[in-house]
């Protein structure tokens, strides 16, 4: 039997040999390159118009991306390549570009206004119709509408039977026909008085439909939502108008009681919110939202938490009591002023700081202990300050205490100048305040003003219960403390 001998291995294909000209030692073999240890699996084709943060590796390890394998040079000796992947040099690549971490709340809060006012910026001008299946509706009350319908059916139907009668009787035409007319009218008038007046709420404006007229208004131009006896009260800077189909009576008001309008009254609040919501930083776990009308006892607890804390030398608690009465009231006339914007910070879902102001003056800040030296503070008074600015005001003003030296030291780090204004505070034992002002940096002119009707003389308060034409802040409820 003829022994088995090993067939030649046969020479590769020119196409598949990398190297043709130069032929292989069967001694020498060439592993494939291994790539280095790295958890990214896909890389960006530009990656320095956004370099991403480089891992541990970069620095502490094998590179992430050693890319090919050089060349051996002449007359050097070289191990296998696999052995160079492993050995290479590291090679620190540079650091990505430094960025400050904005720690502080103000400046974090006045970027992201910036960022909603940019965005804004951009909206078209026109906006597309909305569609009607995205519509709220909003009329009479259903059983104020049935009791109506009954009336009037009832009241027109013996009209015509009399109308009736009359010309079977032979009696004047003119007669008969008045009457006919009279029942059409008052069948018409009851139409337009119950069945017509609506609310009409898209993502866009809210539509009034009163009897006798008809308002389109912006939501960006809405600055208050209020029942009221004569109705939904929607106010903005110039003006308000009086929703008649839901109101909410004199009785239910005086007592506290919850009624439709009440609910009407927190579904336009919620549209509002998701067209304009909140200012929000997750980042920080905080956010600037508008003080809602019923939280009159929530802004009262707050303001006397922060004051007992901030002016015990001021107001002595034992010889002064706290004006809870006084205070909730202001806060109910403060809420139901279209022209003043009072915002609150929470952090999480927990109030933290408050602030109220309108196109001239920060009439009340505050800031719980618990939450003092940490920015808030600061970050509401900016975001005042921005909001007041960018309406064209050439300066803000504010009073606060003349004994209230953290708070003078406080809005004097931030701007403000004092002056020589002095009068006296309003609750016991009346202690003197100053007047702060800060002029507008910017120097953006103020847009004209609208048409309005003469304003009335403005008198100092009195310390009466009925609301000025512009409450001026009382100076303990200015309460930040430096940060």
């Amino acid at each position: 039997m003829a022994k088995y001998k090993p067939r030649r291995a046969m020479p590769p294909d020119d196409e598949d040999d990398p190297t043709p000209d130069r032929p292989q030692s069967p001694t020498t073999v060439v592993p494939e390159p291994v790539p280095a240890p790295s958890s990214a699996t896909h890389r960006d084709p530009l990656p320095y118009l956004d370099p991403p943060p480089l891992p541990d590796s970069a620095f502490f390890g094998t590179d992430p991306d050693p890319g090919p394998t050089p060349e051996p040079v002449a007359g050097v000796a070289s191990e296998p390549r696999v052995d160079q992947a492993a050995e290479a040099p590291v090679v620190a690549r540079p650091a990505p570009p430094y960025e400050p971490r904005l720690d502080d709340t103000s400046t974090r809060i006045l970027r992201v206004r910036k960022e909603l006012d940019a965005e804004e910026d951009y909206q078209p001008q026109r906006r597309p119709k909305p569609d009607k299946k995205s519509q709220r509706v909003w009329r009479a009350g259903r059983a104020t509408l049935i009791l109506v319908s009954i009336a009037s059916v009832l009241t027109v139907a013996a009209l015509l039977v009399l109308a009736t009668l009359l010309y079977l009787d032979q009696r004047p035409i003119l007669l008969v026909v008045g009457l006919t007319v009279l029942a059409i009218a008052l069948l018409m008038y009851i139409w337009r008085m119950a069945w017509h007046p609506r609310l009409v709420a898209d993502g866009s404006r809210l539509i009034v439909h009163n009897p006798f007229s008809k308002r389109e208004i912006d939501w960006a131009d809405v600055t208050l939502i209020l029942p009221g006896p004569n109705g939904m009260i929607i106010g903005t800077d110039r003006d308000q108008v009086e929703v008649w189909c839901v109101q909410k009576g004199r009785s239910a008001m005086k007592r506290g009681n919850r009624t439709r309008a009440d609910q009407v009254a927190e579904e336009l609040w919620w549209i509002w919110d998701s067209v304009d919501p909140p200012m929000t930083d997750e980042q920080l776990n905080l956010r600037i939202r508008r003080a809602r009308p019923n939280e009159a006892q929530l802004l009262t607890r707050m303001e006397r938490t922060a004051n007992e804390h901030a002016l015990a030398h001021v107001f002595p608690p034992k010889r002064f009591p706290y004006p809870v009465t006084d205070i909730a009231r202001r806060w109910q006339r403060t809420l139901a002023e279209r022209r003043v914007r009072v915002r609150i910070l929470e952090i999480g879902d927990q109030p933290a700081a408050f602030i109220a102001y309108d196109h001239e003056t920060v009439r009340h800040l505050g800031v719980l202990p618990r939450h003092t030296r940490r920015g808030y503070g600061t970050a509401l008074l900016t975001f005042a300050e921005e909001d007041i600015f960018s309406s064209g005001s050439r300066q803000v003003q504010l009073w606060v205490l003349n004994e209230n030296r953290a708070a003078r030291a406080f809005y004097r780090t931030h701007g403000w100048v004092e002056t020589e204004d002095r009068r006296r505070s309003e609750f016991p034992p009346k202690p003197d305040e100053l007047r702060m002002i800060k002029v507008n940096q910017h120097g953006r002119p103020a847009p004209p003003a609208p048409a309005q009707p003469p304003a009335q003389p403005q008198d100092q308060p009195t310390g009466s219960d009925q609301p000025q034409p512009h409450d001026q802040p009382r100076p303990h409820d200015l309460q930040s403390q430096p940060e």
